[in-house]
This record gives C-alpha cells, sequence and structure tokens, in this order.
C-alpha cells in the first residue's frame, strides 16, 4: 500500500507522463520522413485489407463485419499494450533519472 508521500508522488509521475506522452506522440516533419516506408507499409497495409474485404461477395457482408470487428480489437489491444509497455520505461527511466541527479545534488 502506498503511503500518502508516495501516493501524491505516483500521481504527479502520471500527470507529467501524459503531458509528454502528448507532446511526443505526434510525429515531427523530420521523423514523418525518417519513418516514411513504415508509414507508407501501414497505408499500404490498411487498404489492402479495406480492398479484400470489400471484394467478398455480399453474402459475406456478417462474416466480412465480423473480421473488420476482429481487426479493429486486435489493433485496438495492441496499441494499449504498447502504451503499458512505453509507459512503464518512461516511468522507470524518468524516475532513474530524477534519482541520479537528486543523489548528484546531495552528495555534490
Amino acid at each position: 500500500m502506498l503511503k500518502n508521500g508516495e501516493f501524491e508522488r505516483e500521481k504527479l509521475l502520471d500527470k507529467l507522463y501524459d503531458a509528454r506522452n502528448v507532446e511526443l506522440w505526434s510525429l515531427t516533419d523530420e521523423e514523418k520522413i525518417e519513418n516514411k516506408e513504415i508509414i507508407e507499409n501501414n497505408e499500404i497495409n490498411n487498404k489492402d485489407l479495406q480492398i479484400a474485404l470489400s471484394n467478398l461477395p455480399n453474402c459475406f457482408e456478417e462474416v466480412c463485419n465480423n473480421i473488420k470487428e476482429c481487426v479493429n480489437k486486435k489493433i485496438e489491444g495492441e496499441r494499449e499494450l504498447t502504451g503499458c509497455y512505453t509507459k512503464k520505461y518512461y516511468e522507470a527511466g524518468f524516475s532513474d533519472a530524477i534519482r541520479l541527479i537528486l543523489k548528484e545534488i546531495i552528495e555534490n
């Protein structure tokens, strides 16, 4: 169980993480250029999936809708899991950096 001071630090860390996450989520123009191939391949894969699903005969409309729903759930699940790992590593790195800074200040 977290003590009151620890709880407040956790809340502050969450707020700092959320603010930084919003800032980092958007790609800069330079990052878009650096990751152009990945972005284009993702767009192509999305289009290929849409084309494949739209080419199913009308009698498979329910199957098509179920596939779309499953794919969307899978993508969302992957995003959430990636977010959990990202938050874990970001918070750990941030906490480690703060501890290092405080250690240096205290020792000097």
